[in-house]
């Protein structure tokens, strides 16, 4: 069996969605920016601050790179911007079973909200950056994705049902 990586915007339930189902499937579940916090040295927020996010995606793209060749199947809930880069997409799509958690605008703006710890939603407009990431990242989750699964209105042990639906068909 491959890993299964989990992607989409932030606030779509990868860590959510990855644990439940790790547990769920009896695996490992591993968080994309835990390693690259520990590679970088410092949270996701101080690394945007003092580095910049190039420096961040950087970081996300050696971590990936670390869980592609841990040798056992691992459920991993990746950064919502890990598909920015062409070496992790191509990662993804050669080395995981990826799965795209698509949500809606909307459910994300109201996840979102009230969120201070993401650093790119730091700004005087927030409803407007996600708006903006949207439109930017949506395309490349669909393009990265072996198995796109809707999430409005559904609870994780819902979304887990799904997606062991489909790996059972697939």
């Amino acid at each position: 069996m491959k890993s299964v990586a989990m992607i989409g915007f932030m606030g779509s339930g990868k860590s959510t969605v990855g644990s439940l189902l790790a547990r769920t499937a009896r695996l490992s579940f591993v968080d994309l920016d835990d390693i690259a916090m520990e590679l970088a040295e410092a949270d996701v927020a101080d690394v945007f601050a003092n580095q910049g996010e190039d420096a961040w995606r950087d970081w996300e793209r050696q971590a990936l790179e670390g869980m592609a060749d841990i040798g056992e199947p691992i459920i991993l809930a990746c950064g919502g911007g890990v598909i920015i880069k062409p070496e992790n997409r191509r990662k993804l799509e050669v080395e995981f079973l990826t799965i795209y958690l698509k949500t809606s605008q909307e459910v994300l703006v109201e996840r979102l909200r009230d969120q201070q710890d993401r650093p790119l939603l730091d700004v005087p407009d927030p409803e407007a950056a996600i708006a903006k990431l949207f439109e930017e990242r949506r395309e490349l989750y669909e393009a990265t994705a072996h198995i796109v699964l809707t999430t409005d209105n559904k609870t994780p042990k819902e979304i887990v049902d799904e997606i062991l639906k489909s790996l059972n068909e697939g």
